[in-house]
């Protein structure tokens, strides 16, 4: 090296001496200093994006983060012992059920960050969003944030649905969730950016860390984990009181923390609690998952791409398990399922191919083996396999880690029907609520064949603590008694049904601290007939604003647009979830609108007339939101059928229609309207209130004329003949029309059938002031009966609504009567009652006369 060279490498070192060294270097070390402390909050805090996809930095910084936190520690118990397949929190001695254990000192060596624990909200603040949830109204001063602190724990399937039901608290009540410190939960079953994707604000990652000072804090508090879960009865003397916790729960608890340690879902004790049953979607469970659950990088990379499937199929347990749920013959009723639905004309672009999920071997071939190589000389199918993963563990979990949260998204996006051989598995409970159009048809269905109308339509799970499909209710829930406030009696409705597991409404009593029975049911009518709160939403005009979608209008300017639209169903008993329809608009120059009822509308040429009627008001609820919501007016509307066999008379009086599917492609709004719901809510909703709808009456006058005038004749009694019928049937109906002939001057015997057209139906009716039969589809013709008619319905021990509803909605006079109360609405041979129908017919007939004295003729 040159002296040149040597003398500017000294005068680069160096140039003012050691002094200015060491101040260089002090500079430099609190540059990097300032630097660590800046990443720790940007960590600590969750703001961090994935490096190619990668959450190795965040899991080796909560590692680092834990080493350091347990070098300070100077004693720490360790958590409680796992049993086979649960933690039972209940058996720590009370010194120790701090959820920490022991306090933990905090490290010294990064800066603390205290954002979030020392931040004063607004009550009801939330992280998440909440789908349509009312919270509490908070009367509490004080208005400090407070915590529900969430322990994940089992399977991934518990995890979520656990995780679902806190949030579902959350949201209810106002607090932040959060879920238990690093070092105390179950780590190895729930790394959540690990499984999913934590880059946007609505993940289910987001802000679910605590910070240091929250975390601090929350270990210093002295509460009890609460353990809302119970599958045998030597959980009830620990668990029954913290799920009557729920149950009753006010959701004003001062407590600045609430911890939860369970492996079930507990969301639906909300439901029946008297103070937060009635600020719940019915389609809460599933709206969650669909917004917080994004697959993360490594489980994208194990999901199914190349679908949709016509047919999936789920196997939880081995060929044997399976077997003995089943029964020996599972494999060929499996077989008659798959190839009944191929041969459904609903695949949309489907692939014609089998996507097969399960764990177990013996099971891939026995399935490969029973559709591939048909001996029956039907189609074959091919089988694809999801994966080839094995059990691990007693638990039956995947292998692959990644696999079964990738199973579940592959199920949601690939699949157009779902069988599962056991509906209670949560992993296939999270995927079938991830799908778009809900088409599932569990094990105990598949000897009947997954005929057509048999799927679920909804999928809400059950807690374990009553569910029939367990051990029933252990604990005997349904017995509970809660208290209700005299200062939050405003806030129960008592007529709003409680879920499905529990069918009736609340009924409560007045006076303080008074005690209401969350299972009971109310007996009081209203004295004046009410619109209630169901009627408004679904059956008056102002239901076609409640459709929501991006809350804006079509714009011209960029077209073509779609907006799909949804609405939660009335949420009476079989009526949960919601209604989807689309409606799309791609030229400007509006000049003819298709109905595209080629998707999914399976009732619309059901020789049952109920059935097509749904289908019809469906279409026409459809059409509605179109013309009037976004004023979609064209100058031809034709409705587009599948024209294979006979199409519906009915339809003639809708407008035109069409077989011709090239009017879809030409068409310059295309509307798919919902295809279930709206009528089919009405069908079990006894407590339905809602007389007189104009917007239903609007609907009915498209196939008769109710406004002119007919002049009073004698009275008719009509009895609606089941013939041929094979249940409904009365076999003393000869009894039957002798005692209507001593009530009515004349009597009629109609014989209803789908070759009538609305003509006929309309003249068939038209002196008929009392209609009379028992249950069954022909009580629908009632729509084109007079405004003044009533109708008298043999029910048996049953309650159906159908018919009810559908007089109500008309205005038409309705009575129900047993009959017989020995038979159900689905048995045949009922021996009617002479004595009880006598006396309903006189009502009726009493009814028509004042109606015709009061308006001067018969209308």
């Amino acid at each position: 090296m040159s002296a040149s060279s040597r003398n500017l490498e000294v005068t680069n070192a160096s140039p003012l001496g050691p002094t200015a060294s060491r101040g260089r270097r002090f500079y430099v070390i609190s540059f990097l200093i300032l630097l660590v402390g800046f990443i720790y909050l940007k960590l600590d805090s969750w703001e961090i994006v994935q490096w190619n996809g990668d959450n190795s930095l965040l899991r080796g910084y909560r590692e680092i983060k834990l080493a350091l936190s347990q070098q300070t520690i100077d004693e720490r118990e360790s958590p409680p012992p796992r049993g086979a397949n649960e933690t039972d929190f209940s058996a720590i001695p009370e010194a120790t059920k701090s959820p920490s254990l022991s306090p933990t000192k905090s490290p010294t060596l990064l800066p603390t960050k205290s954002t979030s624990s020392t931040t004063t909200l607004a009550p009801n603040a939330s992280t998440h969003r909440c789908h349509g949830i009312t919270p509490l109204p908070q009367s509490s001063t004080n208005q400090t944030t407070k915590y529900i602190i969430w322990y994940p724990r089992s399977g991934m399937g518990n995890v979520l649905v656990s995780y679902t039901s806190a949030s579902i608290y959350s949201c209810l009540t106002g607090r932040i969730l959060k879920i238990a410190p690093y070092a105390t939960r179950e780590n190895d079953v729930f790394d959540c950016p690990a499984y999913y994707d934590d880059s946007y604000d609505g993940s289910i990652c987001h802000d679910l860390e605590m910070d240091r000072e929250l975390t601090r804090r929350y270990e210093s508090w002295k509460g009890r984990i609460l353990s809302p879960e119970a599958w045998a009865l030597d959980h009830c003397p620990k668990r029954r009181q913290d799920l009557e916790y729920f149950l009753c729960d006010d959701g004003l608890s001062e407590e600045e923390f609430i911890a939860v340690n369970s492996c079930q879902y507990w969301g639906d004790l909300f439901f029946a609690n008297p103070y937060l049953k009635g600020r719940l979607s019915n389609r809460v469970f599933s709206e969650m998952l669909r917004d917080r659950l994004r697959p993360s990088v490594p489980v994208r990379e194990k999901m199914v791409r190349d679908g949709p499937y016509h047919v999936c199929i789920h196997v939880r347990w081995d060929y044997g398990t399976t077997a003995k749920s089943l029964g020996e013959d599972w494999i060929e009723n499996l077989g008659t399922c798959v190839r009944n639905l191929f041969d459904r004309q609903d695949d949309n672009g489907a692939k014609r191919e089998v996507l097969l999920f399960t764990m177990h071997e013996d099971v891939r071939q026995a399935v490969r083996g029973s559709l591939e190589n048909s001996s029956s000389g039907g189609e074959q199918h091919k089988v694809r396999f999801a994966s080839e993963v094995s059990p691990a563990g007693g638990g039956g979990h995947s292998s692959d880690k990644y696999q079964g949260v990738a199973d579940m998204f592959s199920m949601g996006q690939q699949c157009v029907h779902l069988l599962p051989s056991m509906k209670t598995s949560t992993y296939f409970l999270i995927g079938a609520n991830l799908m778009d159009n809900l088409s599932v048809f569990p094990g105990e269905e598949w000897k009947n064949g997954c005929l057509e109308g048999s799927g679920l339509t909804q999928l809400n799970p059950v807690g374990d603590f009553w569910s029939d499909s367990m051990s029933g209710d252990v604990c005997k829930i349904r017995d509970v008694q809660c208290k209700v406030k005299e200062d939050l009696q405003t806030q129960v409705n008592a007529t709003i049904s409680v879920s499905k597991n529990a069918d009736v409404s609340a009924e409560v009593s007045s006076g303080e601290d008074s005690s209401i029975n969350s299972f009971a049911t109310t007996s009081e009518p209203d004295p004046e007939p009410i619109h209630d709160d169901k009627c408004k939403r679904m059956f008056e005009w102002s239901m076609l604003d409640r459709w929501k979608s991006d809350g804006k209008d079509f714009d011209f300017n960029n077209l073509p647009q779609t907006k799909r639209l949804d609405i939660t169903r009335m949420g009476g008993p079989s009526a949960v979830g919601s209604l989807t329809m689309r409606i799309e608009v791609r030229n400007r120059a509006l000049n003819l609108t298709a109905v595209d009822t080629t998707k999914g509308m399976k009732d619309l040429k059901s020789p049952n007339v109920w059935h097509r009627y749904t289908a019809l008001y469906g279409t026409w609820v459809g059409v509605q939101i179109a013309t009037r919501k976004y004023h979609l007016l064209t100058n031809r509307t034709v409705y587009v059928h599948d024209c294979n066999g006979d199409m519906p008379l009915e339809w003639l009086d809708l407008g035109e229609i069409s077989c011709d599917r090239n009017l879809i492609h030409d068409a310059d709004v295309v509307i798919v309207p919902p295809v279930d719901g709206l009528m089919w809510d009405l069908a079990w909703d006894f407590d339905f209130q809602c007389e007189n709808s104009e917007m239903f009456k609007a609907f009915a006058s498209l196939f008769v004329d109710k406004s002119a005038k007919l002049d009073p004749t004698d009275a008719m009694g009509c009895w609606i003949s089941r013939e041929g019928a094979t249940y409904g049937t009365v076999t003393n109906l000869d009894d039957v029309l002798n005692m209507m002939r001593e009530v009515f001057p004349r009597v009629k015997v109609l014989e209803f059938n789908a070759k009538l057209t609305t003509h006929e139906n309309v003249e068939m009716l038209r002196e008929c002031r009392v209609l009379f039969g028992n249950h069954g589809a022909g009580h629908t013709n009632a729509i084109y009966a007079r405004p003044g008619v009533s109708v008298v319905e043999i029910i048996g021990k049953s309650k159906p609504a159908y018919y009810r509803n559908i007089n109500m909605l008309l205005n038409q006079n309705y009575e129900s009567i047993i009959g017989d109360p020995t038979r159900e609405i689905s048995d045949p041979d009922f021996t009617v009652n002479l004595d009880e129908a006598r006396a309903a017919l006189i009502r009726g007939r009493d009814h028509a006369a004042a109606w015709i004295e009061k308006h001067g003729y018969w209308r």
